[in-house]
């Protein structure tokens, strides 16, 4: 038997700093640990006094509640995972959730071990204590740190390359993608340079670096519409419904800055020309040129009825039905009026397709004759035409660079204004080159064609390297040519 006499009413309480055994009795109101001097009487009286004497295991940590009474995981709570699912804020920089662009990774077993109950354990020299205390707070401040300082619209490495590549077999490159993001793509755009892609969900806009596939921004949409996607220059423009979505540099920060910024249209509608966006409140009276930041800028239109037909750098180039383009800087100023050479006398301007810095392309009808052609803006004089055997509202597509245009089965060469015929029916671009899916192949603008034999995929850019980015329907990836194809599918 014991010596140690226990006097009636006494209780063991254990340090839950260093797990030391206590013996209260009752009446010890202001009870300090023995070992390490913790005041016991912060524990919670009752809660924490052991009922028996041979009690010898530390109490089970409790987790905290939140409002409804259930667990809460405090490094979620310290971290704020519920403030990252809600949408960034109109015009900010802070990225929205990445759920619909997620990186393709391994997965990875999370279920933490359950840790054991401490035994009790010998008494520890206070100073002992207060020091493994102290690197213990000093760690936890430093991974803290490191946790919350990381910018939060900065791909991480792993986020851009893959553990495990889906082979994608496609002639002419080769099948293991460079890199590729898992993506349900609803619209997708790239930039005349080939060194972004702009890509929309009805939730979600990403641009992503189509060399490495990391994600540079992204931005929350309202998920009531399906997006379209465009850029204007160096400017991306997501059309959400009413609400427009631009990102690139901004007036205030310049160049070297780029942000998210927001607008509504209203009763006004849009047209994207060139490097420029318009928002038409009045089509032939009213326009505005939007800015990257969302800013609008009264734009005066030369003549009544005048509509922008083509924008490239400061020079907006206007049309309208009397056969006179007329050129205007952004701001109004510079006004030129130049008047096209018209095929025949009788003959009138049925349709203003685009133009260039030097051209502009129209469709000139004469009683049941369309004529297509090209005109150089310095003298209005035509520098090449062509009988227009297609519909004259034939959808015109432009290489990304604005090079060349495919128009009812005509190709126009922007540098030159030449024609070239061709018997292929042309759906799309990617970097220099035009685009057919039945078959799928890419078109050379100087002639011949490449079949894309293969898996089912959707072309969607080609990088400055000659890289190709497609779409195989939840996968967004990076292929490039095969030893045999090397040079011969560059932008």
């Amino acid at each position: 038997m014991s010596d140690h006499h226990t006097p009636a009413g006494a209780a063991i309480v254990q340090c839950t700093f260093c797990y030391f055994p206590n013996i209260l009795g009752a009446d010890e109101q202001d009870a300090l640990c023995k070992n390490c001097g913790l005041d016991l009487t912060r524990l919670a009286s009752t809660e924490h006094r052991a009922e028996t004497a041979d009690q010898d295991a530390a109490p089970e940590p409790v987790a905290p509640l939140n409002d409804a009474g259930t667990d809460v995981d405090p490094i979620k709570e310290l971290l704020g995972d519920a403030a990252a699912e809600r949408p960034a804020p109109a015009g900010t920089t802070e990225p929205a959730p990445a759920a619909a662009m997620s990186a393709r990774l391994r997965d990875h077993d999370a279920t933490a071990k359950p840790k054991e109950s401490p035994k009790r354990r010998a008494a520890i020299h206070p100073w002992v204590i207060a020091g493994a205390f102290g690197v213990a707070i000093l760690g936890a401040t430093i991974t803290t740190w490191v946790v919350l300082s990381a910018p939060a619209n900065v791909a991480t490495p792993a986020a851009a390359q893959q553990q495990e590549e889906i082979p994608i077999n496609l002639a002419g490159w080769n099948a293991t993608p460079n890199w590729s993001i898992d993506a349900t793509a609803e619209a997708t755009a790239e930039r005349a340079d080939g060194a972004t892609l702009l890509i929309a969900t009805t939730t979600q806009a990403t641009i992503v670096d189509t060399e490495t596939g990391d994600t540079i921004a992204t931005h929350d949409l309202t998920g009531d519409a399906t997006p379209l996607t465009y850029w204007a220059d160096d400017t991306a423009l997501v059309v959400d419904g009413d609400t427009l979505h631009l990102w690139g540099p901004t007036t205030e920060t310049g160049d070297s800055d780029t942000a998210w910024a927001t607008a509504e249209l209203g009763d006004a509608t849009l047209s994207v020309r060139g490097d420029a966006i318009f928002a038409v409140a009045e089509v032939g009276a009213k326009y505005d040129i939007m800015g990257a930041d969302a800013t609008r800028t009264a734009v005066a239109v030369p003549t009544p009825g005048a509509v922008p037909v083509a924008a490239t750098g400061d020079t907006i180039t206007w049309g309208t039905n009397k056969g006179v383009a007329y050129l205007t800087g952004c701001d109004g100023s510079d006004k030129r009026d130049v008047p096209l050479t018209a095929p025949s006398d009788t003959a009138t301007v049925s349709r203003w397709i685009s133009g260039d810095a030097k051209h502009v392309y129209v469709v000139w009808s004469d009683g049941d004759t369309d004529t297509v052609a090209v005109h150089a803006l310095d003298t209005g004089d035509a520098v090449s035409s062509h009988p227009l055997a297609a519909d004259r509202d034939a959808a015109a597509t432009a290489t990304r660079d604005g090079a060349h245009v495919a128009y009812a089965g005509l190709l126009i060469d922007a540098t030159t204004g030449a024609f070239i015929e061709t018997s292929r029916d042309i759906d799309d671009a990617v970097g220099g080159r035009f685009v057919t899916h039945d078959p799928l192949s890419l078109v050379n603008p100087a002639g011949g064609a490449t079949p894309l034999e293969g898996d089912t995929v959707t072309l969607l850019a080609m990088s400055p390297d000659g890289d190709l980015v497609v779409d195989t329907g939840d996968t967004i990836a990076s292929l490039s040519p095969d030893s045999k194809n090397a040079g011969v599918q560059t932008s």
